[in-house]
């Protein structure tokens, strides 16, 4: 097998192909699907290339950095009418900070950028190179996800930060879509504190929903969402009896064997 030109490399203890077969009741079986690896010196996979039975070949390439043997670039299907290519960019800690795509290899669009905190773990992603939409990640001391957007998906926050025209980002209009969506995890009680915040863990927060118990081996104990369409659509919700925007889930675990029991 090869792939513009070139032939399986560096294949010494490594995958060479992958053979899928369909055993039908045909006599004979099915077609089989194959794919074909080929690597560098490092080990890194360089291409693959697989044979998919009434389409044809399909093909991926990757392209690394050199020192860091990050993906720098992916292409898909290189050379004919459907080609797509994926650039990336990281950051001194090796992050992604940002996503390109492209048509042709020539013309790029921002696909998403990612913005990290100081000690480590995603705080945003903006997604879209017009501004479609931002969402925004916090975390409990522990480092777990506590949620995803302000629970309160239609009326702005200043200390979590919420998307949508006229809401404010350091000091001005920072042009994203609103939020379209949100949600707040439980563990326990306290497991969140920040002053004025709308996922502090407390009795005292409207959009908090109190687990059964508490949990402190990082199981969910309890879950608030909210969706930007349901909370605009008032006659949505009279027409179930709801008064309050948000749904929440609890979750209990069986002691024996930790499986989820849903309610």
């Amino acid at each position: 097998m090869s792939y513009q030109g070139n032939a399986q490399k560096y294949l010494r203890n490594r995958i060479s192909k992958i053979v899928h077969k369909n055993y039908g009741t045909s006599a004979g079986g099915g077609p089989e699907v194959t794919t074909y690896f080929s690597y560098d010196p490092h080990g890194n996979v360089q291409w693959v290339v697989q044979e998919l039975p009434g389409i044809g070949q399909a093909t991926v390439e990757y392209q690394y950095d050199l020192l860091t043997s990050n993906v720098k670039e992916v292409i898909l299907n290189k050379g004919r009418v459907d080609e797509f290519y994926h650039r990336y960019e990281y950051d001194q800690e090796n992050r992604i900070t940002c996503a390109r795509v492209s048509s042709d290899g020539i013309v790029w669009d921002k696909d998403v950028t990612y913005n990290y905190y100081k000690h480590g773990p995603l705080e945003r992603a903006e997604l879209g190179e017009d501004l479609v939409q931002a969402t925004d990640y916090i975390y409990t001391i522990r480092g777990w996800l506590k949620g995803i957007n302000s629970p309160d998906v239609k009326a702005y926050n200043s200390t979590d930060l919420k998307d949508g025209a006229g809401n404010i980002l350091d000091g001005e209009n920072n042009g994203f879509s609103p939020d379209e969506f949100s949600f707040v995890v439980q563990y326990f009680e306290g497991d969140f504190s920040r002053n004025s915040s709308t996922v502090t863990s407390t009795t005292t927060n409207e959009y908090y929903l109190q687990g059964s118990t508490d949990l402190f081996n990082g199981n969910i104990a309890a879950l608030t969402s909210s969706i930007e369409e349901e909370v605009g659509n008032s006659a949505y919700f009279s027409n179930n009896g709801w008064t309050n925007a948000n749904t929440g889930h609890m979750f209990t675990y069986a002691s024996s064997s930790n499986n989820l029991q849903f309610t």
